[in-house]
């Protein structure tokens, strides 16, 4: 049973995710976070503002969008507006970890025409790599996958490319995920002041700079890279950031904001 995407204006998306996302036509984003973050919300509900046309994910005519989803995925066909159209590929649940059962789906989804791509998990090095390709050849791609921060997107990916089948390099491979990349999301839901939940998020814009510093270093010091990008602020912010800035809109306590604080100084 699928549920309705939630609309992306609920979620209160930061306006430099909101920028970046609408930069650049082609390309991989990856949404990320634990069990229970929000993370397929999140990708789900950018992939239902780009069918409405509340957000420009592609530089095509009509937007085209396939889902690819084992478990039960968000109905996005109440989004369609004005040509844009979607479909979902319904996979069993124990093919999430089936690689060549998802890159016949992406295949699928190519031969479709699809110009904006929804894989949810990405749980593979096999997977990951095809939706790096789509990436790199002429598709929007949104991915959700398993992680706790930015750091460990981005090191995780790069590691996965390597263990990826490829003719090309283990370099060439890492050298491409970290071209396919735009934005790099991760999510965690903290308790509310008065009640319920929030969403913080830790992000990383990647446009030309930010993608020529990670190629300058071995991704096992791409930790740094993303440190040193947040602290400008402007193309990234950390957990912590994030907090200060939930706690001083009043939608989170200092106990709370001083836990994930406190998570980032142990990290």
């Amino acid at each position: 049973m699928t549920d309705l995407a939630p609309s992306l204006s609920s979620l209160d998306l930061e306006p430099e995710i909101r920028a970046a996302l609408a930069g650049r036509s082609v390309g991989l984003d990856l949404f990320a976070g634990r069990a229970g973050s929000g993370k397929s919300s999140l990708a789900f509900a950018i992939a239902g503002a780009a069918l409405s046309g509340d957000l420009r994910l592609t530089d095509r005519e009509h937007v085209k969008a396939i889902t690819i989803s084992p478990d039960s995925a968000f109905d996005l066909s109440t989004c369609e507006r004005d040509g844009n159209r979607v479909m979902h590929l319904q996979l069993p649940h124990e093919a999430r970890n089936d690689e060549a059962k998802l890159k016949k789906a992406m295949v699928h989804g190519m031969k479709l025409h699809a110009n904006l791509i929804v894989v949810d998990p990405v749980t593979r090095a096999q997977t990951l790599m095809d939706c790096v390709m789509a990436g790199l050849g002429g598709h929007r791609t949104l991915a959700v996958v398993n992680g706790g921060d930015v750091a460990d997107v981005l090191q995780w990916g790069a590691v996965a490319a390597t263990f990826a089948m490829s003719p090309l390099s283990e370099r060439e491979r890492v050298l491409d995920f970290a071209d396919s990349l735009n934005v790099v999301v991760a999510q965690r839901m903290l308790p509310r002041a008065g009640g319920g939940t929030v969403s913080c998020r830790e992000w990383l814009v990647v446009d030309d700079e930010v993608r020529d510093a990670l190629k300058a270093f071995d991704c096992t010091y791409w930790d740094e890279v993303f440190r040193d990008v947040a602290a400008d602020g402007s193309k990234a912010r950390t957990f912590e950031r994030s907090a200060e800035l939930l706690l001083g809109r009043g939608l989170i306590d200092r106990a709370t904001f001083e836990g994930v604080a406190g998570t980032a100084e142990a990290a």
